[in-house]
């Protein structure tokens, strides 16, 4: 394949920044090639994005499509560029409720004052490839969220741009909606030969890329090639889908009813609970419903608590692929996982944990014991029972075991 895009040491820096947005950002794009930029929020993809298709302007550094110097042109010749050389799909539909769903997607075209039966020939096309053939002559609000986005990304590739920016595609769209999305771009990707560069942070949408880069902090943090492989690796899963917040959650337990639900302990934005006390919550309104805790550090403490509340496996974020599937399966079947990490010690009570916790703060004894409301004798008696439990004869040893075995969060 030919290089379509190359782009080198690209930067931005927004006034009063403290780190680039993007930090001398360098890969190419193969003709006909299907790019996934993955990251978290603030890494730089939607910045990356906005520079390369020339609404944002870049602080240095060179893009270059074919033989055009893209971040050298003026906002004249750039609105020519994105007229006549981009196609863009967004999270929004950004369709024209007065147009049916063919004048809607005919619109680039006729703007670029095609012919009339050329322009048929091509919607029909499309509505082929993204599965509307049917709806051509409704409106917009007569169809489902998936067809609306599947008209939008149809409108963008009717006028066969060289290169199609789709920015988070599937965010607004229910599971079932976007790998119907999914599946209508990579057919169009094949049979059409477009060079698709996609936004997301969701991994099934990912998935379907030749290739993914990984963005952390304004800079490629790892690339991820498919190769030959086909994107159903393991046939076993149906469907796999991701939620972005606690209402999506439950609305895919109510109505999807997943077999496995995978819980991260760590939620971040989702929830203020972790994922173990969201679990237990789960489980307590949907006792059937078959948990696997994720979490970066096999701590003893996160896998007894995991299997206390219900859970039917723990598992480290660092497992490999092939052996997930493993575990996923036998759990499915009814198996348990809760991998031995060695011995567990008698475990703390939750008083002894609250003393634990102050002890690690640097707290003393005698403002531990206002602080409970106990005696400092019974301060030292906790202490004494915590030393015997975890098998350390010192406060910093306490402290260092309690990290290591999960009582207390690493520093």
């Amino acid at each position: 394949m030919n290089t379509l895009l190359q782009v080198m040491d690209l930067t931005k820096i927004y006034k009063n920044q403290a780190r680039p947005s993007l930090d001398r950002v360098s890969f190419r794009v193969q003709s006909g090639e299907f790019l996934g930029i993955m990251g978290a929020s603030g890494s730089g993809k939607t910045t990356l994005l906005n520079v390369l298709s020339t609404i944002d302007v870049p602080t240095g550094g060179r893009i270059v499509m074919r033989k055009t110097a893209v971040e050298k042109l003026n906002q004249s010749q750039a609105a020519d560029f994105r007229k006549n050389c981009l196609g863009f799909i967004f999270q929004e539909y950004f369709l024209l409720d007065s147009l049916t769903v063919r004048e809607n997607i005919a619109v680039p075209l006729t703007l670029l004052h095609e012919a009339e039966r050329e322009i048929d020939r091509k919607i029909d096309e499309l509505a082929e490839l993204f599965g509307i053939s049917s709806q051509l002559e409704k409106y917009p609000c007569e169809l489902s969220g998936g067809q609306r986005q599947r008209a939008a990304a149809a409108r963008a590739m009717v006028k066969r741009p060289p290169l199609l920016f789709a920015d988070e595609p599937t965010g607004a769209l229910d599971s079932a909606s976007a790998s119907g999305l999914l599946d209508a771009l990579a057919r169009a990707n094949r049979a059409l030969n477009t060079t698709i560069l996609m936004v997301t942070h969701d991994p099934h949408a990912a998935s379907y890329a030749d290739r993914i880069l990984f963005f952390e902090d304004g800079r490629i943090l790892s690339e991820l090639h498919r190769g030959q492989a086909d994107r159903r690796r393991f046939p076993e899963i149906e469907r796999f889908s991701s939620v972005k917040s606690l209402a999506e959650l439950e609305r895919s337990l109510l109505q999807e009813r997943p077999d496995i639900l995978l819980m991260d302990i760590n939620l971040g934005k989702l929830s203020s609970e972790d994922g173990l006390l969201l679990a237990k919550t789960i489980l307590q309104r949907f006792p059937d419903q078959k948990i696997v805790i994720l979490s970066g550090y096999d701590l003893p403490v996160y896998r007894k608590e995991a299997e206390k509340i219900g859970a039917r496996g723990f598992l480290c974020k660092d497992v490999q692929p092939e052996e997930l599937m493993s575990v996923l399966s036998a759990i499915e079947k009814g198996s348990t996982h809760f991998e031995s990490g060695g011995a567990f010690l008698e475990e703390l009570t939750d008083t002894e944990k609250r003393v634990l916790c102050l002890l690690a703060e640097g707290v003393r004894r005698k403002e531990i014991a206002g602080r409970l409301f106990m005696s400092e004798r019974t301060v030292s008696n906790h202490l004494q029972h915590i030393f015997e439990k975890l098998d350390v004869s010192s406060a910093v040893e306490a402290v260092t075991k309690a990290i290591r075995l999960g009582y207390l969060p690493p520093l």
